[in-house]
This record gives structure tokens, sequence and C-alpha cells, in this order.
């Protein structure tokens, strides 16, 4: 065998090794464009049900989230069913900024009314367990019509594990109730729901806890293959010359 067919061979089987490594090791964009926060969480979440998650920076303070291509089918169901990203927390000042214009008081009553729902539902989200939160308040379309109305507010709320429903149901009304003074605690409706049971992150002697790790053995194999390679050409030239000598 001629040193050039010894040479490409190795050269080959190299570069197929590459190939593999690059495949197992590939990486896909799960989310994008989140605040830390929202991040934080994801990767979180994810890493509790042993999905091997990384965070990026875009800049400007976004980020984004990337996982292995096989788990992605997992970490997009487990992400939804827990209500992931949630939005972004807002301040009044992000609400009604100084620079915007109010086209009436009904208008301005509206989205001061919308703003409350929005600081009620992280209110309601930062209570453990609570997953997600959507809040309603009844309001006037206009001065007319809200004259003697009475206001309703209603609220869902998705949780996860062990809850007393009915004790949530009149913490959740009290919440509201005070938070209005012209709010009837009869006027108010909240809905919860227990979030789908998910399955328990696996044992780490599982094949699926190992997965992480099995993907980058290709890539050690051409790592070491890459290293052999001079070593095993340099001593088939030794041993070439020295047949030759003889």
């Amino acid at each position: 065998m001629s040193r050039t067919s010894s040479r490409s061979r190795l050269l080959a089987v190299a570069a197929s090794l590459l190939v593999l490594g690059s495949l197992a090791a590939c990486r896909t964009e799960l989310l994008t464009g989140l605040s830390q926060r929202q991040a934080n969480e994801a990767i979180a979440l994810l890493q509790r049900h042993d999905i091997e998650a990384e965070k990026k920076e875009l800049g400007k303070g976004r980020f984004k989230v990337e996982v292995g291509s096989g788990d992605f089918p997992d970490a997009v169901s487990l992400l939804d069913r827990h209500g992931l990203p949630r939005r972004d927390d807002q301040s009044i000042a992000d609400l009604f900024p100084t620079d915007s214009l109010v086209n009436s008081p009904a208008a301005e009553r509206a989205r001061l009314i919308s703003g409350i729902e929005h600081r009620l539902e992280q209110t309601i989200q930062s209570i453990e367990r609570v997953l997600s939160a959507r809040v309603h308040i009844s309001y006037p379309l206009s001065e007319r019509s809200y004259a003697g109305q009475p206001m309703h507010a209603s609220v869902m709320v998705t949780y996860d594990g062990p809850l007393d429903d009915a004790i949530l149901i009149q913490r959740l009304k009290q919440l509201l109730k005070n938070s209005f003074d012209a709010l009837s605690y009869d006027n108010i409706s909240v809905v919860v729901f227990q979030a789908s049971e998910m399955p328990q992150a696996p044992p780490a002697h599982s094949p699926k806890h190992w997965s992480a790790a099995w993907r980058w053995v290709p890539v050690a194999l051409l790592a070491i293959v890459a290293m052999a390679v001079p070593g095993v050409l340099f001593w088939r030239r030794r041993v070439r010359a020295k047949r030759g000598a003889s």
C-alpha cells in the first residue's frame, strides 16, 4: 500500500468522524428574544426535567435558549404545559409612556384597567405553584354605560402540584376584592386548572441522562484520530526507511 493511499484512508476516517461529531453536537434554537428572567425560567424548567439547555446573549438585554435537536420536541411540549415563557413584567411607566396620546377619558380608563389586569396577573403568578394567570375586569365602553353598573372580575389560573382548589379560589377572590373598592365579592369569578401531569426526570443511570455525554463520543474519537495520524505516518516512514536500508 502506498504512502498516499494510507494517508487518504486516514483522512477519510477523520472526516467521517468530524461529520458524526458535528451531527451529534447539533443544537437547535428553542426560544429567542427573551428577557433574562424568561430565559432563566425556561433553563431551570428544562434542566429539572433532564433536558440540557444553553442560554446565549443576543445583546440589548435579550437572550435565546438552545437545546439538542433530539430534545427539541420534548422541550417544546414541556414549556407549553408550564406556560413558558411568561410575558415580560411591565411597569406603569411602560404601560403609560409620557409621550403617549390619550384620545378620550374612556380610552384612558380602558388603558388603566388593562394595566391593572396585567399587574394583577404578575402578582398571582408570583404565588408558589401558579404557572399562569389571566385577569379580566369589566369596564364600560362609554360614560353613560358606566353610571350605576357594577364591576365584575374574572380570573383563570393554571397551577402545578398539590393545591387545595377551594383555598386557592378564596385567596384569589380576596386579592381582587382588596384591589378594587367598588368590586363586590359575589361579582368575582375564579376558575382554576391543574396542569397536565409531567413525567418525572429520569434517574441518573437512564440512557437519556447520558445522552448528552454520548453525543461527544464521536468528537472525542475524532480528536484521538487527529492526534494519532502524525504518529502513524511517522512510524510508517521509519519502517520503510529501515526496510530500504536493509
